[in-house]
C-alpha cells in the first residue's frame, strides 16, 4: 500500500457532480432551468441555512458568523418567497425528502423552525414517503429543535463531530465534550429520530492513532447508525482562516492513509459496512439496503436513497440538480436577497449536460454507489486514442489490484474503494488538458 499511496495521493475532484464545479460553464436561464424540471414534479429539498455563531477553523462550507438571532426570520421569509417562485413555474409541487444543512442549521430558532415549516407545508405537499433530515450542532441545538422538527416529519440528523479528542477539538475551534455529544443523541433518540448520522475528519491537526482509537471507542459507545469518516481537505488558497492551522503539523501522504485505515478497521470491526469512499452504514439502515438493491445514489448531500429525479436547493449557495442541468445560487446572502425580492432566481452559476457527459456521470455514479462499471456503457464516448488511454489506464488498476474484471463489468477491490476518486479521474474527459495547482484537495 505504501507504493500505491505514493501513487496515487494526487490532487483529484470529488466528484460530488460530473463535470465537477471548475469545469461548469455558466447557469442555464429560468426558462431552461424550469423546462428542465417539468411541470407538478416531485422533488429532495435542500435547504442551506448560512449562519454560524462560531467559526471552526477547518471548515470550507458557505456561512456568515454572526450572534444575531434578528437575521433568522427576515432569511426565512426570502426562502419562502423563492419556494414561491418555484411553485408559480412549476405548478404543485411534492417534496419526498427535505434537508436542512449550513453553515448551522439549528442557528434558527425552534420557534422559528415551527413558523417556516408551517408556512412551507402550506406552499408544498409531502410525498408518500416523505422522510427529513438536519445538521445539528450539539452545542447550540435544544431539544425543542428535535421536537419541533419530528413533528414535522424528520426523522434524520447528522452531527458533525469531527474529533473526540479535546487537543484536537480545541486546536479546530469546535469544543463539544462528550457529555454534551451524549445528551445531544439521547434527545434524538427520545424524539424518535430513526437515523442519526456521525461526521468524522481524518487529518486534521492533533491527531494520532491512539487519538482516532479513543475517538472511535465514543462513536462505538454511542452506536450511530451511520458514519461519514473523511479527509480534511486544507485549501488556504481557498479559505483562508485555514491557514491557521499550519502552527500545527498536519498529516499527509502515508502518516494521513494510517489515520485513515485506523478508524476504518475500528468501524468494521464495530459492525459497520463499507458503502464505498467515506461511508460506513449499520446493515438494517436504508442505505445499506438501496445499496444491495442498486439504488443507492450520490448527490451533493453525499449517499441517499433519494428517489426524487430533482434536487433543489433553495437559499444562497444552494446546488440544484436536475439530471440534465445543474445550478447554483449566490452565495453573498444580499446579492441572494437582492435577486429573490425582485421575484427572480438567485442563479449564479450552473450546467448543462451534454449526452456524453451524462454517460460519464452515469459511470462515476456506478463506481462510487455499486463498486463497478461497465467499460462497453461508456465506450462511445471517447474517439479512439482517448479510448486507448482509457483502457490501458483501467489495465494499470488491474495490475494494482484495484479492479477485477468479471465478464464485462469491472468491480472493485477493498483495496480499489480508497482509489476510488482517482479511478473516476480516468473518466473524466475535463481533465485531459491537467489539473491547475490549488484546484482540488488531495485524494488520500
Amino acid at each position: 500500500m505504501r507504493n500505491l499511496i505514493d501513487k496515487y495521493a494526487v490532487a483529484a475532484p470529488r466528484y460530488t457532480s460530473y463535470p465537477s464545479y471548475p469545469h461548469w460553464e455558466g447557469p442555464p436561464t429560468e426558462k431552461e432551468w424550469f423546462d428542465n424540471i417539468g411541470a407538478n414534479p416531485e422533488i429532495d429539498l435542500y435547504i442551506h441555512i448560512p449562519y454560524c455563531e462560531k467559526l471552526c477553523l477547518y471548515c470550507g462550507c458557505n456561512r456568515q458568523i454572526t450572534k444575531n438571532h434578528e437575521l433568522e426570520r427576515p432569511y426565512l421569509k426570502l426562502l419562502l418567497k423563492e419556494i414561491e417562485i418555484y411553485k408559480r413555474n412549476l405548478g404543485h409541487i411534492k417534496v419526498n425528502n427535505l434537508h436542512f444543512g449550513g453553515g448551522t442549521p439549528t442557528f434558527i430558532s425552534a420557534e422559528n423552525f415551527d413558523w417556516f415549516l408551517n408556512k412551507l407545508f402550506k406552499l408544498v405537499s409531502k410525498g408518500a414517503h416523505f422522510s427529513g433530515s438536519f445538521e445539528a450542532d450539539p452545542r447550540v441545538t435544544q431539544e425543542d429543535h428535535y421536537r419541533v422538527l419530528a413533528d414535522y416529519g424528520l426523522d434524520r440528523v447528522s452531527f458533525g463531530i469531527q474529533d473526540f479528542s479535546e487537543n484536537v477539538q480545541k486546536a479546530i475551534g469546535r469544543t463539544q465534550p462528550y457529555s454534551m455529544v451524549t445528551e445531544a443523541i439521547t434527545m434524538a433518540r427520545k424524539w424518535g429520530y430513526q437515523s442519526v448520522n456521525f461526521d468524522i475528519i481524518y487529518g486534521l491537526p492533533l491527531q494520532t492513532q491512539e487519538t482516532i482509537d479513543d475517538s472511535f471507542d465514543k462513536v462505538q459507545e454511542l452506536s450511530p447508525d451511520t458514519v461519514a469518516f473523511f479527509s480534511y481537505a486544507h485549501v488556504p488558497w481557498k479559505i483562508k482562516h485555514q491557514k491557521a492551522l499550519e502552527k500545527y503539523p498536519l498529516s499527509q501522504g502515508r502518516e494521513k492513509y494510517l489515520l485513515k485505515i485506523r478508524g476504518e478497521r475500528r468501524l468494521v470491526e464495530s459492525g459497520y459496512i463499507h458503502l464505498g469512499l467515506d461511508h460506513f452504514v449499520k446493515p438494517f439502515d436504508p442505505l445499506y439496503q438501496a445499496y444491495q438493491q442498486k439504488s443507492l445514489q450520490r448527490n451533493f448531500m453525499g449517499y441517499t436513497t433519494a428517489c426524487s429525479k430533482t434536487l433543489i436547493g433553495i437559499g444562497c449557495t444552494s446546488i440544484s440538480d436536475a439530471s440534465n442541468c445543474y445550478i447554483q445560487n449566490m452565495k453573498s446572502v444580499s446579492d441572494y436577497q437582492n435577486s429573490i425580492n425582485q421575484g427572480k432566481l438567485a442563479l449564479e452559476n450552473g450546467h448543462q449536460l451534454t449526452l456524453e457527459e451524462k454517460t460519464i456521470r452515469d459511470t462515476i455514479q456506478s463506481l462510487f454507489c455499486h463498486q463497478e462499471f461497465d467499460l462497453r456503457s461508456v465506450a462511445d464516448v471517447y474517439k479512439c486514442e482517448k479510448l486507448k488511454a482509457l483502457i490501458e489506464k483501467i489495465a494499470e488498476f488491474e495490475r494494482d489490484d484495484l479492479l477485477q474484471k468479471k465478464g464485462s463489468l469491472y468491480l472493485l477491490t477493498e483495496k480499489g474503494k480508497v482509489f476510488s476518486r482517482n479511478m473516476a479521474m480516468a473518466f473524466d474527459l475535463k481533465l485531459r488538458g491537467g489539473i491547475r495547482s490549488g484546484q482540488f484537495s488531495n485524494s488520500i
